[in-house]
């Protein structure tokens, strides 16, 4: 039995296949507005981002894929039902968070596609949303290239996750950047996730910030100006689990001269920063730590 046009061009999408979906859009117009049939109702454009459909593949021509369909007609900040929040299931924001175009090499390149064809740089809400998306979940060059391209700087928690050391030791200085930081409204917040844990303290957060990404200059600021090297704004994370998870040695060793406690365990994966290092592969830093192995 065929399949339908939209699940072939799904799969062109997925596979890509360039002339296979060059041809389905011509022969079905049409395609490039419908819907999945699923619950998440993407489009085939939110499929380029590889993130919570039911078909995630990031090939290396994605970004040739993303200009097919948006030369097509895509809706370029068209909202899906993907994660309950429509103001971020924008292809932008799900691109920045996907973790199969990470590894394919291509999110920077995506970021750089929708946002040529109009997508807003800060959201559809105008609130930073897709900055905040890459930071928090780990993606220093999608975060990176959201800012080349124009992308607002304009909290503590952003400017810590992007090395601006000086523009951290302004607002520590002057008591500034804390207003306006997207919170949840739930208690949902958890290793990986945006927006900003609804109580965590936006000094705390701008510590994990840094550390993750691992700017050790900014780290340096936000303890010397008075952050605790222990803090856990929430779920008993540390800076010291994100920068040993996310392999920052650099970042662990001024950590740990500070003070760190590296017997921590959190209260979402109930694993110390050691763990965390050792599921990552990151075997020398899980050493370092030399704790729960």
């Amino acid at each position: 039995m065929t399949a339908a046009p939209f699940s072939q061009a799904v799969e062109a999408v997925a596979g890509g296949d360039e002339p296979g979906l060059h041809a389905l859009l011509q022969a079905h117009p049409g395609l490039i507005h419908e819907r999945a049939a699923f619950a998440h109702r993407a489009t085939l454009l939110h499929y380029v981002a590889a993130n919570g459909v039911e078909v995630q593949r990031s090939p290396k021509n994605s970004p040739a894929i993303a200009r097919i369909l948006l030369e097509a007609g895509a809706e370029v900040d068209a909202a899906a039902e993907v994660y309950g929040t429509r103001a971020y299931d924008t292809t932008l924001c799900l691109t920045v968070t996907s973790v199969h175009a990470y590894l394919a090499g291509v999110q920077a390149n995506l970021v750089d596609v929708v946002v040529d064809y109009g997508a807003k740089l800060d959201g559809v809400a105008d609130d930073g949303a897709p900055l905040g998306c890459a930071l928090l979940f780990g993606y220093r060059e999608a975060a990176e290239r959201l800012v080349l391209r124009g992308a607002r700087v304009d909290n503590l928690i952003y400017a810590a996750g992007l090395g601006r050391t000086d523009v951290v030791r302004h607002m520590l200085a002057t008591g500034t950047g804390t207003d306006g930081i997207l919170r949840r409204t739930d208690d949902r917040a958890g290793r990986f996730s945006f927006p900003v844990a609804r109580e965590a303290d936006a000094r705390e957060v701008a510590l994990i910030v840094a550390a993750m990404h691992g700017r050790l200059s900014t780290v340096r600021a936000l303890l010397d100006g008075g952050v605790d090297v222990n803090a856990m704004p929430y779920c008993r994370q540390s800076a010291l689990h994100y920068a040993a998870y996310t392999g920052r040695a650099k970042v662990v060793e001024e950590l740990l001269a500070r003070g760190a406690d590296r017997s921590v365990a959190d209260m979402q994966m109930h694993q110390t920063p050691a763990q965390w290092a050792r599921e990552l592969g990151n075997s020398a830093i899980a050493d370092r730590l030399g704790v729960n192995r």
